[in-house]
Formats: structure tokens, C-alpha cells, sequence
């Protein structure tokens, strides 16, 4: 296989603009909500924090992460306009995030070494292989993807790829919610 050179690569000024621009639609969406829909998320926002708090920001996080489903932003926009803190909402959300990678690692390691089924998915479909290959590559993109990062994780664990490469990509999960909830805090406040 050749290696690529300097023109198969993707220019990183249209990557940028792509990134940056994906964003400033993001904050205008949510500054529509805002004006549009201020009310009744504020509302449902309020009545969220009311009764759950937190420990339903974590817990919703964490279900959200365990399963591959990878859409937790609900839970940081009905806390957010609940009147939760950034700090609070990002501190909560990351770990939430966090434990929820190592949770699915030990799944994905339980699983396959201990699920006849399970062993035979990862030798058929060279699961193992895969993951040695490209595996931290695959982890640190789909971290920061709307791909659900569980199944990587499963696939990790099933695999024993090392842990480190797991937190590696929880962490950069974690910057990924940072960012997400700047620009529900951002797009919330334009849509004041």
C-alpha cells in the first residue's frame, strides 16, 4: 500500500472553515430554539433540574454513553436552561462520560473473553486484528464523532486494546462535551 503524500492529505484551512463554520450553525440553531422555543425548554429545562438535578444530568450522560446512542446535548440544554452552572453541567457530564468508557470497555472485555458468541463475532470479523491495526486511531476519531464511541469501546474491550488508549479517547470525549456545551451556552444566549 503506498503511503499518501503531501496532496492526498485534506487541506487543514477547509477542515477549519468546515469545523467553524459547523459551529456557527450549530450556535444559531440553538439561538433559534431560544428565541422560538425559549419557553417551554426553559420550562422543561427547569421542571428536569427540579426533579432530577445533577444525578439525572449524570445518569441521563451515562445511559446515553453505556448505549449506542451518543446524543446526551437534551441533557446539557434542559440543564443548562434549568439554571444549572457551566462548571456544574461540564463537570458532571465529563465524568458521567468517563466512567460510562470504562463501564463499556469491561463490557466489551467480559464479553469477549468470557461469550463463546461473542469470541466467534471477534474471529470472524477480525475484530482483534482490526483494532490492533487501527484501533487508538479509530478510538480518538470516533471519540470526538457523532459515531457512537460505545462500540469502539465494546470492540476495545473485546480486544484488549490497553486502557490507556480508552482514557485517552474518554478525555477527549470530554473535550468534545466542553465544546458542545460552549455552544449551548453561547446559542442560548444569542437566542435571549
Amino acid at each position: 500500500m503506498d503511503s499518501p503524500d503531501a496532496t492526498d492529505l485534506p487541506d487543514p484551512r477547509g477542515l477549519l472553515l468546515r469545523v467553524g463554520g459547523g459551529a456557527v450553525l450549530l450556535v444559531g440553531a440553538i439561538a433559534v430554539i431560544g428565541v422560538v422555543l425559549r419557553e417551554p425548554v426553559t420550562l422543561l429545562g427547569e421542571g428536569f433540574v427540579s426533579a432530577f438535578g445533577l444525578p439525572g444530568v449524570f445518569v441521563g450522560v451515562f445511559l446515553c454513553d453505556i448505549l449506542p446512542i451518543s446524543l446526551h446535548d437534551p441533557f446539557l440544554v434542559a440543564g443548562h436552561s434549568g439554571g444549572l452552572s457551566f462548571l456544574e453541567l461540564a463537570a458532571t457530564a465529563i465524568t458521567a462520560s468517563l466512567l460510562a468508557s470504562f463501564f463499556d470497555y469491561g463490557v466489551g472485555y467480559t464479553a469477549g473473553h468470557r461469550i463463546p458468541a461473542v469470541q466467534g463475532f471477534i474471529a470472524r470479523y477480525k475484530v482483534a486484528a482490526f483494532m490492533r491495526r487501527y484501533g487508538p486511531s479509530a478510538m480518538m476519531f470516533t471519540a470526538v464523532m457523532p459515531f457512537p464511541f460505545t462500540v469502539m469501546a465494546w470492540a476495545a474491550g473485546m480486544s484488549s486494546v490497553s486502557l490507556g488508549y480508552v482514557l485517552a479517547a474518554a478525555l477527549l470525549r470530554g473535550a468534545k462535551i466542553l465544546f458542545m456545551l460552549t455552544i449551548i451556552v453561547l446559542g442560548w444566549g444569542v437566542g435571549a
